[in-house]
């Protein structure tokens, strides 16, 4: 977005917006409140609101795009959801089944397929095949960060699906790269 740009007010929310996303190719806006009302209106004409959806019973933790036409959402009972902007349905529902203790850090979707999870003690990578999340991988991590280098760090993920080929790079915030993961998948 250009920073001289006119400031816009978005409407539509009754409670405090706590998460906000612009689409890939800046043309849709997804916001969500505490209420867990989940609004999609186009940008910059915000007042063309496409879909309001209304998450009543699980708090909304992460909203990402997986690519211009489809959102990916985790709400607080680790359940990932995808859902289409084409006609906002559900296309996929997914239990993560995350361990007691663990926490997700980041929600990584990339390549409009692949959505790479990473929690505090591991990595994992989902395909989506025929509306269904399918666990590719999951990773131990060798050396858990602590709270502050979490902070400090930025994660980079490249897959090759042909050679099966998952690499994870991490970042500090001068861009030196702090460590690097190659796993080759089965």
């Amino acid at each position: 977005m250009n920073e001289d740009a006119v400031p816009k007010t978005l409407y539509g929310h009754s409670d405090p917006i706590h998460i906000m996303k612009l689409s890939p190719f800046n043309n849709i806006i997804i916001s969500a409140d505490t209420f867990g009302k989940i609004k999609v209106c186009e940008f910059p004409n915000i007042f063309n609101i496409i879909s309001v959806i209304l998450y009543k019973n699980e708090d909304i933790k992460y909203i990402e795009f997986l690519s211009n036409r489809e959102i990916v959402l985790l709400d607080s009972l680790n359940v990932l959801h995808i859902w289409s902007l084409d006609d906002f349905t559900l296309q996929s529902k997914t239990n993560l089944n995350i361990n007691p203790g663990q926490e997700i850090i980041s929600i990584i979707p990339f390549v409009e397929k692949y959505i790479f999870l990473e929690l505090n003690e591991y990595y994992y990578l989902y395909e989506k095949k025929d509306n269904e999340l399918i666990k590719v991988s999951e990773i131990k991590k060798e050396n858990t960060v602590t709270d502050n280098e979490a902070i400090k760090t930025k994660t980079f993920v490249k897959y090759e699906p042909n050679k099966k080929i998952l690499q994870i790079i991490l970042m500090d915030s001068s861009c030196n790269i702090q460590n690097t993961i190659v796993k080759i998948l089965n």
